[in-house]
C-alpha cells in the first residue's frame, strides 16, 4: 500500500525539521509527503 502524507504547515521553520523526521521515522514508510504553505 501507497501512503501520501500532506503536511499543512505557515510559519513552521522552528518545527517542519522534527515533523518531517517523525513522519520518515514512522514504520510504513510514506511514498511521499507534500508539505503546504496552508496560509493561515
Amino acid at each position: 500500500m501507497k501512503v501520501s502524507i500532506i503536511v499543512p504547515a505557515h510559519n513552521e521553520e522552528q518545527g517542519l525539521p522534527a515533523t518531517l523526521a517523525s513522519l520518515l521515522a514512522q514504520t510504513e514508510p510514506a511514498h511521499q509527503i507534500i508539505v503546504v504553505d496552508d496560509g493561515s
